[in-house]
């Protein structure tokens, strides 16, 4: 009987790690979810949304108050759709039920119930940020200002499909019907969708009837209808060649194609010296207003804003670019989502502008969607440290893109910012995946991995090189899928 149970015993542990194993697997060979949006700009008859607008943002309004009022009788629910039930309860009069706040119907008459529901989800969301904001600054010293409800909010409506939005019935798909308050009342309104921006979704392989409910946004003066569309991209299982990119001030982005034991491929500068100057100009132009008088520069700061974010995009664009052109697995870039003190100097309005963080988000979101995998390092001593292990570096103080060695070698700094950055995403995968002894014994034959801000790459190289007298050690684990960087 006892040896029956030992049999059990140990069917029963293969059966588990068998399940274990597959739900790693399935895991690990999931498709990436992607969500692109793609806005469609309305040119002629753009006016007629504006009465749409304002009674969806009254209507938002109108729940807040509601929502804030009755939040401790919604409070211990747990789906949102219980929640958005019980509010449309206490103001929509049915032939069931009785409004308690009455004044809705009378106000919002013959208000689409999509709309009505989009707007008590939007209230929803205020709502509770602000109790949660709240109830930390409660368990907080109290030293900064106290969170404030605003019901004033420029919140935009969401045309859900099939009932406030839908196609031509003809299947052209040029035309779109949207319900519009007009004429004092909800009427159908009938768009035309320009060739342009279909032929467009059409290129990348996208189609309007596959896409998620549409919302409106407003651009400058104009609107714009927002289509997104979820896709899926299968990641690639290697991670044995990487794009290393080091973004700047100085230049857009220094970028290096390395392989698993050092060897760079290719190097290259990415910088826009036309777009840098006008960005430049347009600071200037500020500045120069700012001192003359204390006039207001709205119309600058967006320009700049504007002119700042296109740079941003660009950036990201032929940075990706590169890594599709050499075939990369992974695109690894410095961890720059810290905390920023106050910045002081003359260049503190062109490092505050400095969009960093947005290039990193819209280069992990192109990433993946050509099925590559996007990491980010440490970011401390990347440029101080010199590449080749000889130690800290010392700036030019005429040219801060240029360094010079202790060894009085003169050499780019941000290119030697590149080379660390993807070293040190070569050991850290490395090191993850070794055994405890193993890593051990490694540590006391190379000693700049003990810190991981002090790896180089002549800490990489050094590591290949003790390969041989370490027979146990194994450097194939980065082109298995034990460890995947996302």
């Amino acid at each position: 009987m006892s040896v029956l149970l030992v049999l059990y015993a140990i069917i029963y542990m293969i059966h588990d790690c068998i399940l274990v194993y597959n739900l790693i697997e399935i895991k690990y060979n999931s498709d990436m979810k992607n969500t692109v949006s793609y806005g469609m700009e309305i040119k002629d008859e753009y006016r007629c949304f504006y009465d749409t607008l304002s009674i969806y943002q009254e209507a938002v309004k109108f729940f807040i108050s509601v929502v804030d009022d009755n939040y401790d009788a919604i409070a211990f629910l747990n789906k949102n759709c219980d929640k958005q039930g019980v509010i449309e309860n206490l103001v929509h009069t049915t032939r069931s039920n009785t409004a308690k706040y009455k004044s809705f119907d009378e106000k919002f008459f013959k208000l689409p119930c999509y709309f009505r529901r989009a707007a008590i989800n939007a209230a929803l969301g205020a709502v509770s940020s602000y109790r949660s904001n709240l109830k930390h600054w409660k368990e907080s010293d109290r030293k900064k200002k106290k969170p404030r409800l605003r019901i004033n909010r420029n919140v935009m409506p969401v045309f859900y499909k099939g009932n406030t939005f839908c196609l031509a019935p003809d299947g052209s798909g040029y035309d779109c019907r949207i319900k519009l308050f007009m004429n004092n009342d909800w009427v159908y309104k009938s768009f035309r969708l320009r060739k342009t921006d279909l032929d467009y979704l059409k290129k990348r392989g996208l189609d309007l009837k596959d896409a998620m409910s549409p919302s409106l946004r407003k651009k400058g003066k104009r609107f714009e209808i927002v289509f997104s569309f979820k896709t899926d991209a299968e990641l690639v299982r290697t991670k044995k060649k990487i794009l290393s990119c080091d973004i700047g001030v100085n230049k857009a982005a220094v970028c290096s194609v390395m392989e698993e034991d050092g060897t760079v491929l290719e190097r290259r500068f990415i910088s826009f010296p036309v777009e840098e100057d006008r960005f430049n100009t347009m600071l200037n132009q500020i500045r120069r207003a700012h001192s003359d008088s204390p006039c207001r520069t709205h119309r600058l700061n967006r320009y700049a804003d504007n002119y700042n974010e296109a740079l941003s995009i660009k950036t990201a664009s032929e940075i990706v670019a590169m890594a599709v052109e050499f075939h990369c697995d992974v695109i690894v870039m410095e961890n720059l989502k810290g905390k920023k003190g106050k910045i002081h100097g003359s260049k503190a309005m062109r490092l505050s502008l400095w969009r960093k963080r947005d290039i990193e988000e819209r280069v992990e979101k192109l990433a993946h969607s050509h099925g590559m995998r996007f990491s980010t390092v440490c970011a401390w001593n990347t440029s101080r440290l010199a590449y080749d292990g000889t130690g800290v570096v010392v700036r030019d103080k005429d040219n801060h893109s240029l360094c010079t060695f202790t060894t009085g070698k003169k050499y780019n700094c941000d290119l030697s910012a590149s080379y660390n950055i993807g070293a040190r995403y070569f050991t850290r995968e490395i090191w993850k995946a070794l055994p405890e002894k193993v890593a051990s014994t490694l540590k006391a034959k190379v000693p700049e991995l003990w810190y991981g801000a002090q790896c180089t790459l002549s800490t990489l190289k050094d590591l290949y090189a003790v390969k041989d007298e370490l027979p146990e050690l194994s450097l194939d684990c980065l082109g298995r899928s034990a460890v995947p960087a996302l």
